[in-house]
C-alpha cells in the first residue's frame, strides 16, 4: 500500500487482483479506480531534455495506433524535464 496526498494506492500480484478488489468492496472500500497496471522495477531516469522530447513524441505516436490500448514505460523525469518536453 502507497499512501498519497490524493489517497491511497493498494498494489499485488496480477494473479491476485479480483481476490484483492473484492476483499476491499466486501469492507465496504469502493476505490475511485481499480485498473491492471505494468509497474517497472527498475526506472531509467531521464535528464536531457532532447531525449525526453523524443520520447514525448515516441509515446505519443504509440498512443495513435488505434489497435494500442496502453503505453507503459520504464524511464522518470523530473518534473523539470517533463515540463520541457511538453512544451
Amino acid at each position: 500500500m502507497i499512501t498519497a496526498e490524493e489517497g491511497f494506492e493498494v498494489r499485488c500480484d496480477l494473479h491476485l487482483f479480483d481476490r484483492v478488489s473484492h476483499a476491499l468492496e466486501s469492507r465496504g472500500i469502493r476505490p475511485a479506480s481499480a485498473e491492471i497496471a505494468y509497474i517497472p522495477t527498475s526506472t531509467i531516469p531521464v535528464t536531457d531534455a532532447a531525449v525526453a522530447r523524443e520520447l514525448v513524441k515516441f509515446h505519443d505516436a504509440l498512443e495513435e495506433i488505434d489497435d494500442v490500448q496502453e503505453v507503459f514505460s520504464n524511464e522518470e523525469m523530473d518534473e523539470a524535464v517533463s515540463a520541457a518536453a511538453h512544451a
